[in-house]
């Protein structure tokens, strides 16, 4: 299915998708104090924070997927596009709630979709290659 360097290139690109998920994790960590200690300026600027490392994870993702299929790829490229587009001004808008909203509604749909085409040719993948998993490597070790 994939020679030695498109191996390579996976392994590199699952390697970021880690350390994008872990940073994801201490942002969150971050996000969570602040709301704790009520510092709504501070819970504002972990969510903003937040949603560039999604919007990170999605990119790698769109790039993981081109490795296995061009057309899905694209098409997960489009709407990651259209989110870093929209994120550029939403991020200015003085709304907390409007902000919450739109990752809601926008963000969440297309990075779940993101992740699963990922998950799906990773599992694929690994199967293919005689090993027996149930999830993809980003995931399980998502909290090293």
């Amino acid at each position: 299915m994939l020679g030695g360097r498109g191996r390579g290139e996976l392994d590199r690109i699952e390697e970021q998708i880690l350390d994008v998920k872990h940073k994801l994790s201490s942002i969150s960590r971050d996000r969570r104090t602040a709301a704790l200690t009520g510092r709504a300026d501070r819970v504002m600027e972990a969510r903003v924070r937040l949603t560039q490392k999604t919007l990170e994870n999605c990119g790698l993702l769109v790039e993981y997927v081109r490795k296995f299929s061009e057309p899905i790829a694209r098409d997960m490229e489009i709407k990651h596009s259209r989110l870093l587009r929209e994120f550029e001004h939403i991020r200015e808008v003085d709304s907390p709630n409007a902000f919450h909203e739109w990752i809601r509604s926008n963000v969440v749909p297309v990075v779940r979709q993101s992740e699963q085409a990922a998950s799906l040719a990773a599992t694929v993948l690994k199967k293919s290659q005689g090993e027996k998993i149930d999830f993809h490597r980003w995931a399980k070790r998502q909290t090293r």
